[in-house]
């Protein structure tokens, strides 16, 4: 990996001390992928792995769960194409409780979103993210608490099994959940 577990904690902390804004979002991308440092939307911090499949799940849940960003976008190689062959399919597996180490059942799945766009999607991935932006207003204009962990176990297990997974170019790939994932 190209940070220490250490180094990426700090990295977004930094990064969304700084956010502003009515909806916050945190991206996390991959080098091989679309620049999404490059993006300059307001309101947005990204920051860019070797892989996607570096990102471990427990720094979603903290971001989520702790109040700090609203939203978390995970985009990376288009399927198939993966620098690392199985990164893509490894954050599903694990963002959907079908691999270790796993995302905690208590994240709202709807405020993770998982884009797979290749290096000349940077336009289209611009558009996914606004437009997932625009979910989270609609979330937060309902009143929807941040890391809110009070969602009925069964809508949880259909919202990680509706976890909204584009890839850019190709079909839409809707992952299914796992039966048993961890508190």
């Amino acid at each position: 990996p190209s940070f220490s577990i250490h180094d990426l904690r700090q990295a977004g902390d930094a990064a969304i001390e700084k956010l502003e804004g009515e909806v916050k979002l945190w991206i996390y991308g991959c080098e091989n992928a679309v620049d999404v440092a490059s993006l300059d939307l307001p309101a947005v911090t990204a920051i860019t792995l070797n892989c996607l499949a570096n990102v471990p799940p427990s720094f979603v849940d903290y971001s989520l769960h702790s109040k700090r960003v609203d939203g978390v976008l995970l985009t990376g190689c288009r399927q198939g194409d993966c620098q690392y062959r199985l990164g893509n399919q490894w954050v599903e597996d694990r963002f959907t409780g079908k691999r270790e180490p796993y995302l905690r059942a208590r994240v709202d799945m709807r405020r993770i979103k998982m884009i797979w766009a290749g290096q000349g999607d940077q336009a289209v991935l611009k558009r996914e993210i606004e437009a997932f932006i625009e979910d989270l207003k609609v979330l937060k204009a309902e009143g929807v608490p941040l890391g809110d962990s009070s969602v009925d176990p069964s809508e949880k297990e259909a919202l990680a099994a509706g976890l909204s997974a584009s890839v850019v170019g190709k079909k839409v790939v809707k992952p299914s959940a796992q039966e048993n994932r961890h508190e």
